[in-house]
C-alpha cells in the first residue's frame, strides 16, 4: 500500500472527500503504523563476523597490575597499531617507539591520569600521524600506586576512528542498534542457519548488545525485529507514491486504525467504530494465520 492510496482509503472513512488536516493524517499514520508492526513485526537480518585482533603483548591477560614504584612495561612482539588499557588512581603513562638505530627507546608525549575507577583508555600508535614498523611499548610510572587491567598493544585496527578500538575484554559486546537504527529487539530464534558453535555461551543485555565470548572466531547471521520507515510529511498526500513498510497481510488494516485516531483526536464517536473494526479484522487475521501456520503474535488490543 502506498501513502496515496492509504490517504484515499481513509477518506472515503467518514469524511466527505478528503483528509483536510494534512498533519494529523501523517501523525496518526505514523502512530497507527508501529502498532500494526508490533503484530508481526517486519524482521531483517544482520550479518556479523565476530573477530578479535590479536593482542601482541606476550602472554596477555585479564590480571590487575599495580604499580607500587617499578615502572611497568608492556612491550607488543611485533608491530602495533593501536593500544587499550584500563587503569585506576593517579600517575602515568606513555608510548615508547623504539629507535633500532640508538638502540634507545624514544618517548611519546607522558599522559598524566586521576581516576578513582577503572577507566578505558585506547588510541592509535602512530609516529608523526602515521603508523609505524617500530617496535613499541606501554611504560607507566608515577608517584602513587595505582592499578592496570586488561593492557593490549593491537595488532590490527579496523578504522581510523579510536572509538572504534576494541576493548580487550573476556567477552565482546555488539549493540545491534547502532547497525540499524530501527532494531527494536532480537526475534525468538535469532541465529541463522542453524549457527551454534559461537554462539553457545551468548546473551543479550539490555535486549539489544549481543554478548559473545571473546576469544571465539566466526560469522554470525542474527534474525531481528525491526520498526517500518518513518512516514514523511507531504503537502499533497493523495500524489505521494512512497510505498508503505508493513507486512503486507496487515498494511490493509492501516485505513481503519488511522481513521480512528483521526477521529479519536476530533473527540468523535466515529473513533469507537472504525477501533472495533480495527480490532475485528485484526483478530481475523490472527486467527487465520494460526490455523495455517501455528504461529503466535502479539496481543491486538491496546492502542
Amino acid at each position: 500500500m502506498k501513502i496515496n492510496e492509504l490517504y484515499a482509503s481513509v477518506a472515503q472513512l467518514g469524511f466527505e472527500d478528503s483528509v483536510e488536516d494534512i498533519p494529523a493524517f501523517f501523525s496518526a499514520a505514523n502512530r497507527a503504523q508501529m502498532q500494526i508492526n508490533a503484530l508481526r513485526p517486519l524482521t531483517a537480518i544482520l550479518d556479523i563476523y565476530h573477530r578479535r585482533p590479536e593482542n601482541l603483548i606476550p602472554g596477555a591477560n585479564h590480571n590487575v597490575y599495580e604499580y607500587t614504584g617499578e615502572e611497568i612495561i608492556f612491550t607488543a612482539s611485533g608491530p602495533a597499531r593501536a593500544y587499550y588499557f584500563e587503569v585506576m588512581g593517579e600517575g602515568r603513562w606513555q608510548v615508547q617507539l623504539y629507535n633500532q638505530e640508538t638502540g634507545i627507546w624514544e618517548n611519546q608525549p607522558v599522559v598524566t591520569f586521576d581516576y578513582s575507577a577503572f577507566t578505558p583508555v585506547r588510541g592509535l600508535v602512530q609516529d608523526d600521524y602515521t603508523f609505524t614498523d617500530r617496535p613499541v611499548r606501554l611504560r607507566f610510572d608515577g608517584e602513587y600506586a595505582f592499578q592496570i587491567r586488561n593492557a593490549a598493544l593491537w595488532k590490527t585496527v579496523y578504522s581510523s576512528k579510536v572509538e572504534d578500538i576494541p576493548a580487550y575484554e573476556r567477552y565482546a559486546r555488539y549493540d545491534l542498534k547502532k547497525y540499524d537504527p530501527k532494531f527494536i529487539g532480537v526475534c525468538d530464534n535469532p541465529f541463522v542457519d542453524g549457527f551454534t558453535r559461537l554462539t553457545k555461551d551468548y546473551y543479550f543485555e539490555n535486549s539489544s548488545i549481543l554478548i559473545l565470548p571473546a576469544e571465539e572466531e566466526g560469522g554470525i547471521k542474527i534474525k531481528y525485529k525491526k520498526a517500518p520507515r518513518e512516514l514523511e510529511y507531504t503537502e499533497s498526500p493523495e500524489e505521494d507514491e512512497t510505498e508503505i513498510e508493513l507486512d503486507p497481510e496487515l498494511v490493509q488494516l492501516m485505513p481503519l486504525l488511522v481513521a480512528a485516531y483521526i477521529w479519536a483526536d476530533e473527540g468523535d464517536g466515529k473513533a469507537q467504530y472504525y477501533l472495533d473494526l480495527y480490532y475485528r479484522r485484526a483478530a481475523e487475521i490472527e486467527a487465520k494465520n494460526r490455523s495455517r501456520e501455528g504461529a503466535k503474535y502479539a496481543n491486538v488490543t491496546g492502542w
